[in-house]
């Protein structure tokens, strides 16, 4: 007896179809209503901008870092490219990075980070203030109440704020990003006034009137720290001239002008 197959478009088979169907456009309908109920919402003059806050903020003025921002008041909170706001105002050469949070329902917080100046140059009477990464920061007139290491070894003509600086030799780039590190975390209260980069087969360091003879990046912790230990062991040697030569292995050669 041959079994009864069964109609796979019977009436109730149907029915439910259409009820899925209509619960589907009904879902999808309700979904898009919302969709332009919420853009209708978030463009209204509720949510324009009205208030910027900056913070961490040392160096640079909130009134520079909020005229260099795209985002006006006035504008949609929501309607923005975070991207490139961040980068229009990394155009200030001392910040060095930023987040964006938006404070519901009209503010706007910029959260930077600053570069930090650790070195100068002097070129035409100016002096190039930049960072480990030798990124220059600023061209001053002055550098008063700034305590800043001199840098010299490097070209610093046709550079601007914002610029890199450029050396043939990579090795003066890596001696910069060392001693930058060994100056931050020298603890001894002895801070050098100048670094010679002009021969990286002598390099010298310069405290007051005594010049530390350095001789090769090799081992520059070890022969740093050498010449800070003899200093501090003879304060008498910070009124005299002479020199301190750490540039071999073995004793270092001291010599003070009596």
């Amino acid at each position: 007896m041959k079994k009864k197959l069964e109609n796979p478009y019977s009436k109730e088979k149907l029915k439910k179809r259409r009820i899925r169907r209509n619960i589907r456009r009904a879902v999808f309908f309700v979904i898009f209503i919302i969709a332009i109920l919420v853009t209708i919402a978030i463009k209204a003059p509720y949510f324009n901008v009205t208030t910027f806050l900056i913070e961490n903020n040392n160096i640079v003025n909130s009134e520079e870092i909020i005229a260099k921002s795209p985002i006006k008041e006035g504008n949609n909170i929501f309607y923005f490219n975070k991207k490139d706001v961040v980068e229009s105002i990394k155009e200030i050469p001392y910040i060095q990075d930023l987040e964006i949070i938006r404070q519901l329902p009209n503010t706007i917080l910029f959260s930077v980070k600053e570069r930090e100046a650790f070195f100068y140059g002097v070129f035409n009477n100016k002096f190039v203030v930049f960072d480990k990464d030798l990124r220059i920061l600023e061209i001053r007139d002055k550098i008063d109440g700034l305590k800043l290491v001199r840098v010299m070894g490097l070209d610093y003509s046709n550079v601007n704020a914002g610029d890199v600086i450029e050396d043939s030799n990579e090795r003066r780039d890596y001696v910069i990003k060392e001693v930058s590190h060994l100056f931050k975390v020298n603890k001894s209260g002895i801070s050098f006034d100048c670094v010679n980069l002009e021969d990286l087969l002598n390099i010298r360091f310069y405290y007051r009137n005594i010049e530390i003879r350095i001789g090769t990046d090799e081992e520059l912790k070890d022969k740093l720290n050498q010449a800070l230990n003899i200093l501090e062991q003879k304060p008498e040697f910070q009124d005299k001239k002479g020199y301190i030569d750490v540039s071999f292995k073995g004793n270092p050669v001291v010599y003070m002008e009596k």
